[in-house]
């Protein structure tokens, strides 16, 4: 009996493959495990479309790459961010989001390593974003980012958000140099000890001058002696 399955089965086939199996082997271990559920005309159909729905963006050789290629480059998708009344966005808009939109309105999966983008996008627009898909081949799927659309109030709380963002970093980054200069700097000594030691030299300086002093005394009064 043909049977489609629900999930990959070792020895079997992948999730979605139509395959051929004993009654047996259905009944006592697919069925119970929900791997599997009878081949019907009308499921292998919807199989069949869903699967054309979803065409995986990727190629096996040269000739499906320029295929797909011709399909990207006539391809727009949208993509809804939130900016400020300048066009500046919030955050940005990258690979994962590119491709999760590319499925979602057009039922094409594409795998998010092969946008290239030098850097995300951070502005509302029009965008050529190239797609590599292999065998040297490169499209170019148009991307628009349009604003999401927000009360004042809310933009004005992500924008002091971001601002507060933005002061931490730098201030971050301010500490961090001044702890760098710090640890350049010659090391200061510790609190007392020059006084210490002028006081230190200071009193050995007296107590050489009264030595000298008293040995000057006693030669004098030798010689009076005499």
């Amino acid at each position: 009996m043909q049977v489609l399955l629900k999930s990959d089965v070792d020895h079997l086939g992948y999730k979605g493959d139509v395959v051929d199996v004993k009654r047996g082997y259905w009944r006592n271990y697919l069925r119970p495990r929900n791997f599997a559920e009878t081949a019907t005309a009308e499921k292998v159909r919807e199989l069949t479309e869903a699967m054309e729905r979803r065409r995986s963006v990727d190629a096996s050789n040269a000739g499906e790459a320029n295929t797909l290629k011709e399909l990207l480059d006539r391809t727009t998708v949208t993509v809804s961010a939130l900016a400020t009344p300048q066009g500046t966005l919030f955050g940005s808009v990258a690979g994962p989001e590119i491709a999760r939109v590319l499925e979602a309105t057009r039922k094409l999966r594409l795998d998010p390593k092969k946008v290239v983008l030098d850097e995300p996008i951070k502005a509302l627009g029009t965008f050529q974003v190239p797609v590599d898909l292999g065998h040297g081949v490169k499209a170019e799927l148009t991307v628009e980012v349009e604003e999401s659309k927000l009360s004042a109030q809310e933009i004005a709380r992500l924008e002091a958000e971001r601002r507060n963002e933005e002061n931490a970093i730098e201030a971050a980054r301010l500490k961090a140099e001044a702890r760098a200069a710090a640890g350049n700097a010659p090391a200061a000594p510790a609190e007392g000890e020059d006084g210490e030691a002028a006081e230190g030299d200071a009193e050995a300086t007296d107590a050489d001058a009264v030595d000298a002093d008293a040995g000057d005394d006693a030669a004098a009064d030798a010689t009076a002696e005499a």
